[in-house]
């Protein structure tokens, strides 16, 4: 059995298990006809290619199991291809021709084509045979492989019109998270219901209510609940902003505020923020804190924002604060000269900037 049919063997093994998806072979493949430019021209009738199959995940496979949701369309499908030399993960053009020319398409991948680049760059893709994405593999490596071309053009499917474009969030976690517990450890999930997603975060807390609390643009809640944005963008630098007008301990992260009793919770909170403080619109999804703490009579839910790659021009200029990109060498130099935000503490912060790596 070579290399490739092991590989193939895989998938089949793991169908029924955890998430919704099938394995089509060449035959069937051919036998559906009306294929894409990109699929009959690059795999069907490319002499250079000896066996491929293709993954299809659909939007809704009605079998109990999870759904990888395709963003984009009915059916997220993508296919191993068998070179003979190498054995290649392709789209078959698909990302491409969805993100620019179908009509609901905002052509972020062409128009902002460095960032799209970068990002390829960043998971081992390249565009392949003009544009299709690809990925090489082996039997080695062909699981992770395949977790990380699924995360990466889920990712890239949802890019949005408007900086940083290209942001992995709970969408690309949530691939990871289903497709490793079903590839790599093997669980099982059938219980005879109808399709689900599988809730990983919850944003919403749970806190004591206190009839005494004074109304304000605080929650009635015994605890104010706090969030702070800490935005990191893909060369590991965070950024800061400065109060214009302050000389005592001025740095803080981009974001920090409080929850208003019109937000509803840390997460609403935190988009309404970045419109008010940035000045444009970004859909985060069902993104959750990376952690919380609960320090006195303040709760304070922390999201790590990674890959934000915004340049400082594009933020909105404000006469109140000054917005900055430090490294984080810089960041631990200002806390230990009292410069930073004195509700941090240098383990903290520590810890925050880990998660980005």
């Amino acid at each position: 059995m070579t290399d490739f049919e092991k590989i193939k063997q895989f998938f089949v093994q793991h169908q029924g298990r955890f998430v919704g998806y099938n394995v089509i072979d060449s035959d069937t493949v051919k036998a559906k006809g009306f294929p894409s430019d990109y699929l009959y021209k690059h795999i069907l009738h490319n002499e250079d290619v000896k066996d491929f199959f293709a993954l299809e995940f659909p939007f809704d496979s009605k079998t109990g199991l999870v759904d990888v949701d395709s963003l984009d369309s009915f059916v997220f499908d993508f296919y191993f291809v068998d070179y003979g030399d190498k054995i290649v993960i392709d789209d078959a053009g698909r990302t491409f021709l969805c993100g620019v020319e179908a009509y609901e398409g905002n052509g972020v991948i062409a128009n902002h084509s460095d960032v799209t680049d970068n990002y390829l760059a960043k998971n081992g893709l390249s565009y392949f045979n003009g544009y299709g994405i690809a990925k090489q593999t082996s039997l080695a490596t062909f699981v992770q492989d395949a977790i990380t071309f699924v995360k990466s053009l889920q990712t890239l499917n949802n890019a949005q019109p408007y900086p940083p474009y290209i942001l992995e969030l709970n969408d690309a976690k949530e691939v990871v998270d289903v497709l490793t517990r079903c590839w790599v450890k093997g669980e099982k999930l059938s219980d005879g219901k109808s399709t689900k997603r599988v809730a990983l975060f919850d944003n919403y807390k749970q806190m004591q209510q206190h009839r005494s609390c004074p109304q304000s643009s605080y929650p009635p809640f015994y605890n104010k609940l706090r969030f702070v944005g800490v935005f990191v963008n893909s060369n590991g630098q965070v950024l800061l902003r400065r109060k214009a007008k302050c000389n005592r301990k001025p740095y803080s992260f981009a974001i920090d505020d409080f929850v208003t009793k019109d937000d509803g919770n840390s997460l609403i909170a935190l988009q309404r923020a970045v419109h008010d403080s940035f000045g444009f619109e970004f859909w985060w999804g069902e993104f959750a804190p990376t952690v919380t703490t609960n320090a006195g009579k303040e709760i304070c839910d922390y999201f790590v924002v990674p890959c934000f790659d915004v340049e400082l021009t594009q933020l909105q200029q404000s006469d109140k604060y000054l917005y900055q990109w430090v490294e984080k060498e810089q960041l631990l130099n200002l806390l230990a000269t009292n410069k930073f935000a004195t509700h941090y503490s240098t383990t903290l912060i520590q810890y925050l900037l880990e998660q980005t790596k």
